[in-house]
């Protein structure tokens, strides 16, 4: 699921994001729990009438992948699973899940119908190793089809299926159903903390009130157990978001972590991001947002001296840095450039460390400076706001060749990199010190209906 949330996150605030993933998990339309609960029923159901499918509408095909001994569990989990993430373009697959949110399961039969119909003629000359490459890894390379071509067929497998009466496999069973309503929460086990970091236990603080031989969950001086009113030990993760605050910028971040990376790993990836010397994000995120005006101030002083031409233009435009450049340094590009070319971004980023935000900056500028001192203000702001975020003439390898020059051009300049950071950017304590106090609450109620209450135990003395 953790691949599910990340595209999520990448189009909507995190609440918005919680309560479409729960909607999916038990909206009749489509009912993505039975594909996660033990044993994978509904997996299992979809597999199943693929395979009709196939021996209905592609009997040759069939015939050739039973000879290869080329088995649906082998290539069609993620299809299932997540709507083809991680299996076909990224552009189709956004594609993809536009047509799933709006006609439900039924667009996983006929895409999976679509891929092997599309495909067939190469797939019947393929043995059993190319199968698995193509139908795993290979998909998700750009097709010689346009997008909108790949969604033309879609919908007509969708309508020869109907036709058919195969655009769904028979009704689920119970098993695949949630055995209690959402937002009813079970009165034990309480939850854990969260894993200790893969580097080192967290060190602990101990409570007010705590003395030498203190029993664990005796009362300290104010009434309360070592874990706390509610009986829960806060984790590292509530102290993160207690410490870097709420930031609808990080949604995005661990968006792209949570595509790659499983959840715990996603989770330390981001509070390395947060704290680590080559990154220092936590800056970005506070008050006052420190390390972002710092990075405009540079940015500005960049434009000076290397394009002094386009910021005199700029500057009778009344176009600040402040209007397009945020997301720029908060999030490394995230949705202000190709999305193929972002992923090439981050991967500079991780390594090089935040020298490629100036200069990818500076690159954006001076490879679009002829066209960008023609436009208004308005212009100004639709292109670098908007417009970058759709395919450039250059290819990305290309824009990644004009990225190195900058930073070796900056570097030179001695301004690959703004003035150092004062203390006001830094965490106020180190990551993994938990504070006892105030302990995590429940998740906010639901928008559509106020959870039912968990009933609680009298005792009497």
């Amino acid at each position: 699921m953790s691949e599910i949330a990340a595209v999520l996150l990448m189009f909507l605030p995190e609440e918005d994001a919680f309560w479409a993933l729960a909607q999916l998990m038990v909206g009749d339309r489509h009912s993505m729990h039975g594909f996660f609960v033990p044993g994978f029923p509904k997996l299992l159901r979809f597999q199943r009438h693929h395979e009709r499918v196939l021996q209905r509408a592609l009997p040759d095909l069939r015939k050739h992948m039973d000879e290869e001994q080329m088995s649906t569990g082998i290539y069609s989990p993620k299809w299932f699973l997540q709507c083809f993430l991680g299996r076909t373009p990224f552009s189709l697959t956004l594609k993809l899940w536009d047509a799933y949110v709006l006609d439900g399961e039924r667009v996983l039969t006929a895409m999976a119908y679509t891929i092997l119909k599309v495909h067939r003629k190469r797939l019947l000359k393929l043995p059993l190793e190319g199968l698995r490459e193509f139908l795993q890894d290979s998909l998700a390379q750009p097709w010689a089809l346009e997008d909108e071509a790949v969604l033309r067929h879609l919908r007509a497998s969708m309508t020869q299926l109907r036709r058919m009466r195969c655009d769904l496999p028979p009704p689920a069973g119970p098993e695949e159903f949630p055995t209690r309503p959402l937002g009813l929460e079970p009165v034990s086990p309480a939850p854990g903390p969260l894993l200790p970091s893969p580097a080192s236990e967290p060190p602990r603080r101990p409570p007010p009130g705590a003395r030498a031989g203190r029993e664990p969950g005796e009362p300290d001086a104010r009434g309360e157990g070592s874990e706390g009113a509610s009986g829960r030990t806060p984790s590292v993760g509530l102290w993160l978001l207690q410490e870097v605050g709420y930031c609808q910028g990080m949604s995005e971040i661990a968006a792209v972590l949570l595509m790659f990376l499983p959840e715990e790993d996603a989770f330390w990836a981001l509070a390395q991001l947060m704290v680590g010397d080559r990154h220092s994000m936590h800056g970005f995120f506070v008050p006052g947002f420190p390390k972002l005006l710092r990075f405009q101030r540079h940015h500005e002083r960049v434009l000076q001296r290397a394009l002094p031409d386009l910021r005199k233009h700029m500057d009778e435009e009344q176009m600040s840095t402040g209007i397009y450049s945020p997301k720029w340094f908060l999030q490394c590009f995230l949705g202000r450039t190709p999305f193929s070319l972002t992923l090439k971004l981050w991967d500079a980023y991780v390594l090089d460390g935040e020298r490629v935000l100036t200069a990818m900056a500076y690159t954006i500028l001076k490879v679009h400076r002829k066209r960008l001192l023609k436009l208004p203000l308005e212009g100004l702001r639709e292109f670098l706001q908007d417009s970058l975020a759709q395919p450039w003439a250059l290819e990305d390898e290309a824009v990644l060749r004009h990225l190195r020059a900058s930073m070796t051009q900056l570097r030179r300049m001695r301004c690959d990199l703004p003035p150092p950071a004062g203390p006001e950017e830094f965490p106020t304590r180190p990551l993994g010190l938990e504070p006892v106090s105030p302990a995590p609450g429940p998740l906010l109620p639901s928008p559509a209906s106020e959870p039912p209450r968990r009933r609680t135990r009298c005792t009497t003395r």
